[in-house]
């Protein structure tokens, strides 16, 4: 499970202080589109925390744009890399695997990842 706090201290804007006062847009690198709402990966503007939970069809390189608005529009943008491990790549051997019975439909609980992290 990915859990990531964004830093105070992570953009500076003269007027209205660090990243506490910013807009946050968390968006796609390449089509600079806001990340889909059924996407594995989550921005919570409140809490400025990335978090998410990567199934295997999203193993693999995945590059994202952090944008921050200032309260005259003007943005800044951190282009970053997620990468997520197939399970035979991990360093160390999980350590514990559960499963879970839900009276939920499979597909729209797979892709609300908000639904998925409370079982973390």
């Amino acid at each position: 499970m990915l859990w990531y706090v964004i830093p105070d201290n992570t953009f500076y804007d003269p007027e209205d202080g660090d990243t506490n006062n910013l807009h946050l847009l968390f968006q796609t690198f390449e089509d600079e589109l806001s990340v889909a709402p059924n996407s594995w990966i989550q921005l919570n503007q409140t809490s400025r925390t990335l978090y998410g939970l990567p199934l295997h069809d999203d193993v693999g390189r995945h590059l994202y744009k952090l944008v921050a608005a200032d309260s005259n529009g003007r943005l800044a943008t951190m282009a970053f890399e997620v990468y997520v491990p197939a399970k035979s790549q991990l360093q160390q051997p999980l350590s514990h695997e559960f499963g879970v019975l839900l009276d939920l439909d499979y597909r729209q609980f797979l892709y609300k990842v908000t639904q998925l992290s409370i079982l973390c």
